[in-house]
């Protein structure tokens, strides 16, 4: 089967939505189907528009406009045209921002993707503040997207309770599909036992204050009470200027994995870790924790979002309120002595292999029962 892999920004590149369409495109090739990337899509509008963003942000309003109806229904027509153009068998989406209930592609197409936008409002700092007109006419539109697929995957049950609540009268089949990890250990190249010979914990993610950042630092040093040798490795962002960090802690940037020097400089903190730590303020689905599982490591992760989709508390990892630095300092010390825990073991972490097979088998089966387009 062709499978096209709809993105507003380029589908194979590592850098458009945390890999995320890159690594469904390798689960199709690892599955024995042809991918095919869908995408850029209506580039220049979607860029407008965050200029347009960008610019009301100046006179102190905040909105969006890349969600409007009109930007959909351009990048749906041009998902049509790849399709008859690249006879493809189905189409997976990343984004609703491609779809519109008034284009129909031609073709099985499935939303895989991990929130929805009554979801992110006032809850991520780009969904804050936004005027009443702006986020009625983004659920309008989101609504309508909702109602041109043939299935809805979701990546945690928080967002698929949250379609159900939003969204009630949208009839689309619609299940919970975890994604998997983008980036895993090769073969051969599994962690076994942390490479480091003092407990280090581990943190990935790319907006400081969002991603709990400054309340890891918080809670390590309290842990170092108990562990007083104990270290952080934080990757993918950098703290706000004039921030004063303990020695202990160490600031890689981002590093990108598409770059075989990078990639193995992430592998090699994911080996030397003795556990892992998410603690988002605002988390959709926390993919980095798939990551850490598949290297076997312990987490610590907050009650928020998809997190809990992601941490098997008491299991997997453990999970702890949001800002809560002390709770957060005692389940590190847990997860690094693996005190009651077991090391999540990396074959049943969930993959994008699998969860492609089940978005296909669904539509499949959607197909065979003769089921009609919802839109």
């Amino acid at each position: 089967m062709r499978i096209g892999v709809a993105a507003i920004g380029d589908p194979v590149l590592r850098s458009t939505w945390s890999g995320i369409p890159a690594a469904i495109m390798a689960a199709a090739t690892s599955l024995g189907h042809e991918p095919v990337a869908v995408g850029p899509l209506n580039a220049a509008g979607f860029r407008y528009a965050g200029r347009a963003a960008r610019g009301a942000r100046v006179f102190g309003q905040h909105v969006q406009f890349d969600r409007i109806g009109v930007l959909r229904r351009a990048a749906a027509r041009e998902v049509r045209r790849r399709v008859e153009h690249d006879s493809l068998s189905a189409v997976i989406s990343v984004t609703s921002l491609a779809l519109s209930d008034r284009v129909s592609v031609g073709a099985p197409l499935a939303l895989w993707t991990d929130a929805i936008v009554p979801l992110m409002v006032d809850y991520y700092p780009q969904f804050t503040g936004l005027p009443h007109w702006n986020v009625r006419g983004m659920m309008r539109a989101e609504r309508e997207a909702l109602a041109s697929v043939d299935l809805i995957a979701l990546a945690s049950q928080w967002a698929l309770d949250g379609l159900r609540t939003h969204y009630p009268e949208v009839s689309t089949p619609a299940l919970v599909v975890p994604f998997g990890p983008s980036l895993s250990p090769e073969p051969g190249n599994q962690r076994t036992e942390s490479e480091s010979e003092s407990p280090m914990v581990l943190s990935v993610g790319v907006d400081w204050h969002r991603k709990g950042m400054d309340t890891l630092v918080e809670a390590a040093g309290i842990a170092r009470d108990a562990l007083p040798d104990l270290r952080v490795e934080i990757v993918g962002c950098t703290p706000p200027p004039g921030s004063a960090l303990p020695p202990w802690v160490r600031i890689h940037g981002r590093l990108d994995p598409s770059s075989p020097a990078q990639r193995e400089q992430l592998e090699h903190l994911y080996r030397s870790a003795s556990a892992f730590a998410l603690l988002s303020r605002a988390e959709c689905a926390g993919l980095v924790l798939a990551e850490a599982a598949s290297y076997g490591l312990l987490s610590v992760g907050t009650r928020t979002g998809g997190i809990p989709s992601m941490v098997n508390d008491g299991v997997t990892g453990l999970l702890v309120e949001v800002g809560d630095a002390r709770a957060a300092a005692d389940a590190v010390v847990r997860v690094c002595s693996s005190s009651g825990l077991a090391a999540p073991d990396p074959s049943a972490v969930p993959t994008f292999a699998a969860g492609l097979a089940t978005i296909l088998g669904a539509l499949s089966d959607q197909s065979a029962s003769g089921q009609p387009r919802t839109g």
